[in-house]
């Protein structure tokens, strides 16, 4: 596995564009799950750059799956609009936020030399 690190210039430049895409797509009607894969894909590396395992996003995918399961348990739609999904998508955005803001370590760590500064999506 390679091991990437990016800071947060480059993380929030690289969920601007996603998001962007994801907003046409959501136009054309967006398949579910895309914007967990782009939080995926850019929160790992993040995550590595601050010195924390990519792991830590499975607790937030832990309690969305949690969630679905406890309103289809009582009987709740999950469909966009409605509280369920409202509060899956606060999940999200916070989690992106979090991982977006804290610090990364300015020495090398177990996933590697730090990111150059500024924007780069080059290793």
């Amino acid at each position: 596995m390679r091991k990437v690190r990016l800071n947060r210039a480059s993380y929030w430049t690289a969920m601007g564009a996603v998001l962007a895409v994801l907003f046409v797509l959501n136009s054309l009607g967006l398949p579910p799950g895309l914007m967990e894969l782009a939080l995926l894909a850019l929160g790992i590396p993040r995550l590595h750059d601050a010195g924390h395992s990519g792991w830590w996003l499975t607790g937030l995918f832990g309690g969305q799956a949690a969630m679905i399961g406890l309103a289809v348990y009582f009987g709740r739609e999950w469909r966009p609009g409605s509280e369920i999904a409202l509060l899956l998508a606060g999940t999200y955005w916070i989690a992106v936020i979090i991982v977006g803001t804290i610090p990364g370590q300015r020495r090398a760590n177990r996933w590697g030399a730090p990111p150059r500064a500024g924007i780069s999506l080059a290793r």
